[in-house]
């Protein structure tokens, strides 16, 4: 009985931690160590974004990182607006991992959102 309770112990631990990581996965978690703070900080220090808001991290899959975000500009030109979310994307790809990144632009003076669309999933 006591080799058969340490074999179950040993079994449900490494169960539990497999689990775990599934789970989180399933309920769209962001990942465990993601800099979301970095990632904030980034994007509004790039030139031509003014502000970021309804930011969503999240992992689709195990190893791969998703990111959603509302970016306010000022330029009206589609192309120089274009330039900036490839340069975004490409920031976000090689300073953070974000695999798959969906950014929404908008203009910065038509901007009607409350802080509480900054949030962390």
């Amino acid at each position: 009985p006591v080799i058969t309770a340490v074999i179950a112990v040993y079994i449900f631990f490494h169960a539990y931690r497999e689990i775990k990581e599934a789970i989180a996965v399933l309920m769209d978690s962001a990942p465990k160590d993601f800099d979301y703070d970095g990632v904030v900080a980034a994007l509004k220090e790039a030139p031509g974004v003014d502000d970021v808001h309804h930011l969503h991290v999240w992992q689709p899959q195990e190893g791969r990182i998703a990111l959603e975000g509302h970016i306010a500009v000022t330029e009206t030109d589609l192309g120089r607006v274009t330039e900036v979310k490839e340069r975004l994307k490409e920031t976000l790809r090689e300073r953070f991992g974000v695999d798959h990144a969906t950014l929404e632009f908008e203009l910065a003076g038509r901007v009607d959102h409350g802080p509480e669309l900054l949030h962390r999933r």
